[in-house]
């Protein structure tokens, strides 16, 4: 990835390029929309206080599930569309966190920097990588599934 022109975003001197491009990808109404409605799912399916309304827990994980999937298509666009492997992206998520080489940190070298729309990058960079890591944990499991599941037939078809 060639190197970027000084970040546009408002107190930041310098970031790294993919997570540069990642904050500028994600400025798209549409997938900040996606991304807030899969985070608020996300809050409403595990920690929900009701647990007596079964019902309500049901759809709000599924509302999730619906949101993991779309924020998981968008990742893996961002990812071809910048020629970047995951784990690049969560290495730069980690990296602007922790503030390393002022990625994130304004001229007083304090990690609260905002973006142009006053959105707190710091708080966004969090998020991501929590969507992110919770995106690559559930596409684990689903693998783990379809494993044991087919262990599961064969182990039948062998009247195991």
């Amino acid at each position: 990835m060639p190197p970027r022109a000084p970040s546009p975003i408002d107190g930041i001197s310098s970031m790294d390029p993919i997570l540069e491009a990642l904050l500028e990808y994600f400025d798209s109404n549409e997938i900040k929309r996606t991304f807030r409605d899969f985070y608020s799912s996300y809050g409403a399916a595990f920690s929900n206080d009701d647990k007596d309304d079964k019902e309500y827990s049901h759809r709000t994980y599924e509302a999730f599930v619906y949101y993991e999937g779309l924020f998981a298509k968008e990742m893996e666009s961002f990812c071809k569309k910048e020629g970047v492997t995951e784990e690049a992206v969560v290495e730069a998520l980690h990296l602007g966190l922790r503030g390393k080489g002022g990625e994130l940190k304004d001229d007083e070298g304090e990690c609260q920097a905002v973006d142009e729309h006053g959105d707190d990058i710091r708080g966004l960079v969090s998020n991501l990588l929590a969507a992110l890591d919770f995106s690559s944990f559930a596409q684990r499991m689903e693998k783990e599934e379809k494993k044991n599941k087919r262990a599961m037939e064969d182990a039948e078809m062998l009247g195991l």
